[in-house]
């Protein structure tokens, strides 16, 4: 069951979402899956806060509909925004290789079954894609909607990122290893443009992968098409 959209009082308000409303969030964004609360603690590290913003979404105040549409398309731009900020912290910390898109899927291949080698027997391998890598992934569906990337002997879960920025990524690891596992708080926030409203979703979160203790287990791609 979907729920009500969360309509802001006045022009300017910003609310806090439960995590009953923030889940859009969490199905379009690779990393937040891994997510395990919605509120900040009190002893957070600084260091390892992160904030990223959505788009703004135009919004017609008087019409319901519009709301929710407005609402959802702001989470959405959120879960895109996100991915990129989990990214920016993430690769300075990896081996980057570049890789042509022709020769993606095989590198996927290769790729996964390294990590899997490497990680331990009882995890599970993950793939961060950007969406728009997809068609040279070789990936298909199960049942319309469950991603699986098979590399022979072993296969990935396939999580989607949402990302508006180039250059694209593609990002292979232990299923513990990269995924967001702390706080993810998420807001939303009425904006006038002129005489227009329109709705900011934003988000703060704790991200902190410890890459440089398993190197053996992230394979990360910078992808031209």
């Amino acid at each position: 069951m979907e729920s009500e959209p969360q309509v802001l009082s006045r022009r300017g308000e910003t609310i806090t979402l439960d995590g009953e409303h923030v889940g859009d969030v969490h199905r379009h964004s690779a990393f937040s899956l891994w997510d395990d609360g919605d509120t900040v603690p009190d002893d957070v590290d600084p260091r390892t806060q992160v904030r990223a913003a959505g788009d703004p979404v135009p919004v017609r105040r008087g019409d319901l509909d519009d709301v929710t549409r407005a609402e959802t398309e702001a989470l959405l731009s959120l879960a895109g925004a996100v991915d990129h900020a989990c990214l920016e912290r993430l690769v300075p910390q990896a081996d980057v290789e570049d890789v042509p898109a022709g020769a993606l899927a095989g590198w996927l291949v290769t790729a996964v079954q390294d990590v899997n080698d490497a990680a331990a027997p009882t995890c599970s391998v993950n793939l961060h894609l950007d969406a728009e890598l997809r068609r040279y992934a070789g990936i298909g569906l199960v049942n319309g909607r469950h991603r699986t990337l098979d590399a022979g002997w072993c296969d990935a879960d396939v999580q989607l990122m949402s990302r508006r920025h180039r250059p694209w990524y593609a990002v292979v690891a232990d299923e513990h290893l990269v995924g967001l596992r702390g706080y993810l708080q998420v807001s939303l926030t009425s904006v006038d443009f002129g005489p227009e409203e329109f709705l900011t979703a934003t988000a703060l979160f704790g991200y902190s992968p410890r890459i440089s203790l398993h190197r053996d287990q992230l394979r990360v791609a910078r992808v031209t098409p």
